[in-house]
């Protein structure tokens, strides 16, 4: 192989000599380029055919040679071919260039005849400029003569295109620019020439421009006039209404003569804007005085032209023009106004102040959520005042309001009690009666509007979270009202009781039912203002100190209430003994012996008013019952003592004892229909009837011990009674003289009973009720003693 290879390497070496010998004497005579190339091609050949077998690729070689040697000649014909057409288009500016040498030269030529032939002129050279100066002025008062015949013609045109309903602001205004600005020249040329005499005549003339520039300037206000409005609608109108205001304000600049004076439609556009946001405001806002629909109104419209204002006016406005920060500052300035003019009005009510200071924290979240704006950070601060001293202000009202309140629910139900007229013919009855409520009680809507009322201040309260000082001044404000609410039914039944617990008075029928609905009202109102206190201590720490403050109050109010309706019951009492107590004159007569009907009137008008009383809570209808039926007991004892009824024979006692014993039983029975046995005290009325009957009935020998036995029940039973009692008895012909053989100078013995001591006497509660006309014996036990 080694030497198959040495041996074709010799073969193209010696090929390759011998054609550099050949070539070497063929060009010998050709310059060095062609020598280099000769050489390189030899190079390129004899890298490629290495070997025999590349002697293959010699066809491939020679067609390569061929392709390239034809796109070389291609682009050589392409070079030659634009350069032989550059050099044409040279040749032709050459020409070109020498008939202009020459036409130069002819005027030179031309030139320097007349320069010669003008030396004979020179002594007319001042009258030539004087000739010249004279035209052309001639020629400047011609056109601007022009101008002002024609000056009525374009006005005319400029407002006929004005009253076209499509109006083309820009067009109109490029012509009136046009028409202002001859008139300016023309002013300024004649201001100096012109004689002073002529300046009406001349404003006159330029009058009827000034009305249609004047025209044109209010429409174009009109049309920019709601640019919230019209961006929506008509962008392009509104920016060539800003385009127009913004080539007056440059015009401006040169508008320093008395003939020529600003226009600033700039200052006067926004100055409009500012006074059609007035005008917004006033529209929405002005006319509210409740502070709901103020804000209902509000919501309306002020975000939605605010984001306007941010997101599509600025496209529309100059970049010079802040028209978001204008809008912005404006509505809050007109906000802060309309919002200081309602926190001030007269008619305020606790509840705007809180629907403002609750707004306000609204209003700021909107602001920087929709609009990315900081409200504290603007120049007005809105409401006027700070918040805290807001939240004083609704305290102090509430104040108020609260007694205004609270006087004004109670006075509605005291007007029933005293203004009551009854049942007559004018009257329908049943409609001053109080509700039924489903467990049979008389009821009425006060303190439905009362606990409404706190629940609804309790929530302003913490509508925003826990208990704070702001809380606490509401919470103890309307604790205040409850306080406020039972005096105020106190005084109410104190004017009841004055008016109509007196003789001779008539009550109208529904008058007990009313005061029966009041007592129970107050009743009711224990279990809420007991839930009340659950209801705010679920707002602080179960160890706050206003858990315990609150729950102080709450337990004196649940007292207070009681109070209340104990007052109510003495008042119920007061009625009904008001009405019974002129019955009770009609017994112990001599009619009384024959028949029963003054009882009967008693029990029946008894009845007329436990009908009404069985509407009552049953706790306080046990009570008043019980003490009804101690007091029905002790006017009837008091008239059977003050009458001094003495019977004249056995027949007429045994007759009084019956009688006695029937009406005693009939009054028993009246009150056992209620389920009425014993008193309010826990006692039997009943028992001091069969006390007196014993008095009545017994032996003159065993007086004296039924009298000391019966003191122990009874302390406030004295001498004077039974003397009342004795006159009762016709046996007994002195009771005064009996009283004191028998009792007081008898001389005392250590089984005899103790006296009862001052302090029971005082104490007790039935016969010391019983006033005896006598006053011979004393009442206390020292007093027998001296």
């Amino acid at each position: 192989m080694m030497n198959a290879d040495n041996g074709d390497n010799c073969f193209v070496d010696n090929g390759d000599n011998d054609d550099d010998t050949v070539h070497n004497e063929d060009v010998c005579g050709e310059d060095e380029g062609v020598v280099e190339a000769i050489t390189r091609a030899r190079r390129s050949v004899a890298q490629t055919l290495q070997r025999p077998d590349d002697f293959a690729k010699v066809e491939q070689l020679r067609l390569r040679a061929l392709r390239k040697r034809v796109a070389i000649e291609k682009r050589l014909k392409t070079v030659v071919q634009s350069q032989i057409t550059d050099v044409y288009e040279a040749f032709h500016l050459l020409e070109r260039s020498l008939q202009d040498l020459k036409t130069v030269q002819t005027r030179v030529d031309e030139s320097e005849s007349l320069i010669k032939n003008c030396d004979q002129l020179q002594h007319h050279v001042g009258q030539a400029k004087v000739v010249s100066n004279s035209r052309n002025k001639l020629q400047s008062t011609m056109k601007q003569l022009e101008h002002i015949c024609s000056l009525p013609e374009d006005v005319e045109e400029i407002e006929t295109m004005l009253a076209e309903e499509q109006t083309d602001l820009l067009e109109i205004h490029s012509k009136l620019m046009a028409v202002e600005r001859r008139v300016c020249e023309i002013q300024s040329k004649i201001a100096d020439s012109m004689k002073r005499s002529f300046d009406t005549d001349i404003k006159t003339y330029f009058e009827k421009l000034k009305t249609v520039s004047k025209k044109f300037e209010d429409m174009v206000m009109f049309v920019g006039k709601k640019p919230l409005k019209l961006v929506e609608e008509d962008p392009t109108t509104l920016v060539s209404v800003l385009r127009i205001i913004y080539r007056e304000e440059k015009l401006d600049e040169g508008r320093n003569f008395s003939w020529a004076k600003k226009k600033e439609l700039l200052k006067t556009y926004f100055d409009m804007l500012e006074t059609d946001i007035e005008n917004t405001f006033d529209c929405m806002l002005g006319g509210n005085t409740q502070v709901v629909a103020f804000l209902q109104n509000f919501d309306d419209f002020y975000f939605q032209d605010l984001r306007t204002a941010k997101e599509k006016l600025p496209k529309c406005f100059p970049p010079s023009i802040d028209i978001f920060d204008f809008y912005l500052n404006h509505y809050h300035a007109q906000l802060c106004k309309m919002t200081e003019y309602m926190r001030n009005s007269s008619s305020m009510e606790p509840s705007g102040i809180m629907s403002l200071l609750n707004w306000v924290h609204d209003y700021r979240s909107t602001m920087k959520k929709q609009l990315s704006v900081n409200v504290s950070e603007l120049t007005i601060q809105l409401l006027g005042v700070d918040e805290d001293n807001l939240k004083d202000e609704y305290i102090e009202m509430l104040q108020d309001k609260i007694r205004q309140w609270i006087s004004k629910i109670v006075a509605g139900d005291v007007k029933i009690w005293l203004d009551n007229k009854g049942h007559n013919a004018d009257d329908n009855y049943e409609e001053k009666m109080p509700t039924l409520s489903g467990d049979d009680l008389y009821v009425t809507d006060t303190p439905v509007i009362l606990f409404t009322m706190i629940e609804q201040q309790l929530g302003v309260a913490f509508q925003r979270g826990g208990g704070g000082p702001f809380a606490a001044k509401i919470i103890k404000l309307c604790l205040e009202g409850m306080k406020q609410f039972q005096l105020e039914i106190k005084d109410g039944f104190a004017a009841v009781s004055q008016k109509y617990c007196q003789p001779n008075v008539f009550q109208p029928p529904s008058l007990v039912a009313h005061i029966i609905a009041g007592m129970n009202n107050c009743f009711r109102s224990v279990t809420t203002t007991e839930e009340l206190k659950d209801r705010i201590a679920a707002h602080y720490d179960t160890n706050a100190p206003m858990v315990a403050s609150v729950t102080e109050i709450v337990d004196e109010l649940v007292q207070g209430f009681h109070d209340v309706t104990i007052d109510g019951l003495r008042l119920l009492l007061g009625l009904i003994e008001t009405m019974i107590v002129p019955l009770f004159d009609n017994l112990f007569v001599m009619k009384w012996m024959r028949s029963r009907v003054p009882l009967q009137r008693i029990l029946a008008t008894l009845k007329d008013y436990f009908n009404d009383v069985i509407h009552l809570h049953t706790d306080n209808m046990q009570i008043l019952f019980g003490a009804m039926f101690r007091k029905v007991a002790i006017l009837y004892l008091q008239a059977l003592m003050s009458k001094r009824f003495q019977p004249r024979d056995d027949t007429d006692r045994d007759t009084l004892l019956d009688n006695l014993s029937l009406e005693e039983k009939r009054i028993k029975e009246c009150f056992q229909e209620f389920s009425v046995f014993e008193d309010h005290m826990g006692e039997n009325p009943y028992l001091a009837f069969e006390f007196v009957h014993r008095l009545l009935e017994e032996p003159k020998t065993t007086l004296q011990m039924t009298y000391y036995r019966a003191r122990n029940d009874y302390p406030g039973f004295n001498f004077n009674h039974l003397e009342c009692i004795f006159y009762l008895r016709h046996d007994i012909k002195s009771p005064r003289q009996f009283i004191k053989d028998t009792f007081i100078k008898k001389k005392k013995q250590k089984r005899d009973p103790r006296p009862p001591t001052r302090k029971e006497i005082e104490d007790a509660d039935f016969f010391v009720k019983i006033n005896t006309e006598n006053k011979e014996f004393p009442i206390f036990p020292e007093e027998e003693e001296s």
